[in-house]
């Protein structure tokens, strides 16, 4: 499936309305199939943020950064959880997100995590987000893939308990393995 441009970019937030009229801005996703949904919104002048990692020290980490913008993200935390960072500079991020949360790709969503992308990196950032197939994890499946692990190692540590196993064989005991979580870290 192609992909589908749904964008955040940064426009020139002149305080001049004759430029109202004007019409639409040439933007590098001008050439996305027509009839397909594009959204721009403009960047607000920010003052930089103490004390955060500038756009030069981020690494492509995504799942690491989500982790950290997490809790200023509200609704947003979502569709950065569910996206994979195909792309970065130093004032541009380029996002995708498979065809199932297509949802998750509307304005306000969008606006929330550059914002908060913004003020982590000190200066405005223009967020550009595909509909398309991924291929590779999303910081949502690496944590459902590493719960999963936990679980399978709980049930793995459990059942090869000499306790347990002593259980079993003198009492007839058995492990409902289904309802073995692993132990929480706080």
């Amino acid at each position: 499936m192609p992909a589908v441009p749904v964008a955040v970019a940064p426009q020139d937030t002149a305080d001049d309305d004759d430029d109202a009229d004007e019409g639409p801005l040439d933007t590098p996703w001008d050439d996305a199939p027509e009839g397909e949904y594009i959204e721009t919104l403009p960047v607000e002048a920010m003052e930089p943020v103490e004390d955060v990692t500038g756009p030069t020290d981020f690494d492509g980490d995504w799942s690491a950064l989500v982790a950290r913008l997490a809790p200023r993200l509200g609704a947003a935390r979502m569709l950065a959880h569910n996206a994979v960072l195909k792309d970065w500079g130093p004032r541009r991020l380029a996002l995708a997100v498979p065809e199932s949360f297509r949802h998750l790709t509307g304005r306000d969503y969008q606006e929330k995590l550059r914002h908060a992308v913004s003020d982590a990196f000190g200066q405005p950032v223009e967020l550009v987000v595909t509909i398309e197939e991924l291929g590779r994890e999303t910081p949502a499946m690496q944590e459902a893939r590493y719960r999963q692990e936990q679980q399978q190692a709980a049930r793995e540590c459990l059942q090869n308990d000499p306790v347990v196993q002593q259980f079993v064989r003198e009492f007839n005991a058995t492990l409902l393995t289904e309802t073995i979580q692993p132990v929480q870290e706080l």
